[in-house]
């Protein structure tokens, strides 16, 4: 079975709204592939702590990584990558994109300076008046199309708003 690996974190510092989002998809794809989530290893402040046990509560495998640089290490050339982390530069995307068969990046902060890989995905609503600076072979889907939900917030209906006449 191929591998997928998920790079992630959340907790205190920045939220858990990508673990979330993540385990979305890896729930999807499990049936097809094997998952495996890579985070940071927790600091003195347990700062990933929370993002960690959201993962293993899942039941998915958790690889700590002592730093990002423990990434570059990995020779997946067989595997895939997603990366759903809003702290990252141009250094990490072009090194993962040459230790990984696919790339795939999900990102609302265009905080990279240029993006390597083979997608690129921001399911934000103002992802398409974002300007990337992506390497020339990098495709994007961009908008609320690929947002990704917990199946119980998929059941609210939006009522109509009424107009109001004054």
């Amino acid at each position: 079975m191929k591998k997928i690996y998920i790079r992630v974190d959340g907790g205190s510092s920045i939220g858990i709204g990508h673990v979330v989002r993540m385990l979305v998809l890896g729930a999807k794809l499990k049936k097809f592939y094997k998952i495996i989530f890579l985070c940071l290893k927790s600091n003195f402040k347990n700062q990933f702590g929370i993002g960690i046990k959201l993962i293993k509560r899942a039941k998915f495998k958790v690889i700590t990584l002592k730093n990002n640089n423990s990434i570059y290490k990995m020779n997946k050339r067989d595997d895939c990558l997603i990366t759903a982390l809003p702290y990252l530069q141009k250094q990490y995307f072009y090194l993962t994109s040459k230790n990984f068969k696919k790339t795939i990046i999900f990102d609302n902060t265009n905080n990279s300076k240029i993006y390597y890989g083979d997608l690129l995905i921001n399911p934000e609503i103002y992802a398409k008046k974002l300007k990337y600076n992506l390497e020339k072979n990098i495709k994007t889907k961009l908008g609320l199309k690929y947002f990704l939900l917990e199946k119980k917030y998929k059941k609210f209906k939006l009522k109509k708003k009424e107009k109001i006449k004054y």
